[in-house]
């Protein structure tokens, strides 16, 4: 089956990919959401244009969507970027990192079901827990935006690891945090994964923290050979 594949660039679509790599799909394109909005409903949003050199360092072609990120109006222009890479690269789905937003899922099962082709959400309604570790075992991930209580300046930039999901899991039962971040919580980057052909390293950074919710600013990165 031709498939494209939603790419934030965070620990879920990078996952998802790799289980479509995994279940023997075709990977067509990438699609790199950019949205001018920093509290999109629907998409990712800090460091999505650094999505290009993941792109790359997985050796994948990738379409770019932009859109303001207004509520409801953002997947018009998602919409229009499907019609053409069903028209022109024969996709018959495509797979999302949603785990746990019904909001999300439902919007990209309604817009697929208008363009004719199926909406995969290989990690949908997974155990939080494990699926954080899954991605932990498989991906090299740093956070770089948070958004809830019990987050400080000092979790930009953290490597994911099992103390941090010991972290979460603790946010967890004195917050209610999502564990995975599907509310938003955090938002992250991948550096690299066993589907990735090189892997991506971060020369220069800024950390913007404001005393509640703050975001790590990748300013230069480049690839590496593994």
């Amino acid at each position: 089956m031709k498939v494209a594949v939603l790419f934030s660039g965070g620990k879920d679509s990078c996952y998802a990919l790799w289980k479509g790599f995994s279940d023997g799909l075709e990977i067509t394109s990438l699609i790199l959401v950019y949205s001018e909005n920093p509290e999109s409903w629907m998409f990712h949003y800090p460091n999505v244009r650094w999505t290009e050199l993941q792109a790359k360092a997985l050796g994948l072609p990738y379409t770019i969507v932009k859109t303001s990120g207004k509520k409801e109006e953002e997947l018009v222009d998602l919409e229009e970027r499907l019609k053409g890479l069903k028209r022109t690269k024969k996709i018959e789905a495509i797979i999302s990192g949603a785990i746990a937003s019904k909001y999300q899922k439902d919007r990209f099962e309604e817009l697929s079901k208008r363009l004719g082709i199926k909406s995969m959400t290989p990690l949908w309604n997974e155990d939080q827990v494990k699926v954080v570790k899954k991605e932990i075992a498989s991906f090299e991930i740093i956070m770089t935006a948070c958004h809830a209580m019990g987050f400080n300046k000092e979790w930009l930039g953290k490597r994911m690891d099992l103390d941090v999901l010991n972290e979460l899991i603790h946010l967890n039962k004195k917050y209610g945090i999502n564990i995975s971040g599907e509310g938003g919580e955090y938002e992250t980057f991948v550096t690299d994964g066993p589907n990735f052909k090189e892997k991506i390293k971060i020369l220069d950074f800024d950390l913007q923290w404001n005393g509640f919710f703050g975001y790590l600013i990748i300013k230069n990165a480049i690839l590496e050979k593994k």
